[in-house]
């Protein structure tokens, strides 16, 4: 399989659409917002400087930093943009993944798709959440964790109740 980016607007998929994640996440915009106004009604003069401070990185990142989208997240399969380029996309049909997962390493959140032929590709947003949500609501069998537990119970001893009273009735029945 190869993964070739074209022009977003040419990619039309015919299931509907669950949710857009974008790369900004603006509740922590509007929290340190919040926090900066609060701290303006506290009658000492650092609480107050720290209070512009923080109402003028909240406006700054609400006002410049602009949104990107990440991942267009449909029932039959994802939309993944390039990071540089908003303009290029390819898709991803959930038959192809093989596997997915949401990481959080050393404050780089991700989103890696596996597939069969052991390629992987993926994407960053601080909206980890989110995309999380929206894919265990359209592909959860596919998940990484719910793939883990699939084999851990085709083991022997995946689950120690249910081992427990297997052992249990084996020295019951007579």
């Amino acid at each position: 399989m190869e993964l070739k980016y074209k022009n977003a607007s040419e990619i039309k998929v015919d299931s509907p659409l669950v949710g857009k994640v974008g790369f900004k996440q603006n509740s922590a915009s509007y929290i340190c917002l919040l926090f900066g106004v609060a701290m303006v009604f506290v009658n000492v003069i650092w609480a107050r400087l720290l209070a512009v401070f923080f109402i003028g990185m909240a406006l700054f990142a609400l006002k410049f930093v602009k949104d990107k989208p990440t991942i267009d997240i449909y029932e039959s399969g994802v939309i993944i943009y390039n990071p540089k380029d908003s303009e290029l996309a390819y898709y991803l049909d959930y038959n192809d993944i093989k596997m997915w997962k949401v990481s959080r390493d050393d404050g780089h959140d991700s989103i890696t798709f596996f597939f069969e032929e052991g390629l992987k590709t993926g994407a960053d947003t601080f909206q980890l959440s989110k995309a999380y949500k929206y894919l265990m609501k359209t592909c959860p069998k596919k998940e990484e964790r719910e793939i883990q537990r699939e084999k851990n119970k085709q083991l022997k001893f995946a689950n120690p109740i249910d081992t427990l009273k297997n052992i249990g009735k084996k020295f019951t029945k007579k």
